[in-house]
């Protein structure tokens, strides 16, 4: 693979993964956002589905480059 494919590989990879959802009213936030989420009931796990978009994001990424290793341990 050339170092041209790998770059292209990764901007795509930092368009496609999302941050955790932050709301004004940080009761709505996700409690893995930087500022976390008000509601002590929401516990500490992502609740705004970033973690899951972003395994996936990073497994076609792996896939991509032809690492099925990690392409398996991310899904």
């Amino acid at each position: 693979m050339t170092d041209t494919t790998r770059d292209l590989i990764q901007r795509l990879v930092s368009l496609a993964r999302r941050e955790h959802y932050t709301c004004e009213d940080s009761w709505y936030s996700c409690p893995q956002s930087e500022d976390g989420s008000a509601n002590d009931n929401a516990g500490a796990k992502c609740d705004c589905g970033a973690d899951e978009h972003n395994a996936k994001v990073d497994a076609i990424a792996a896939d991509l480059r032809g690492d099925a290793t990690t392409a398996t341990e991310t899904q």
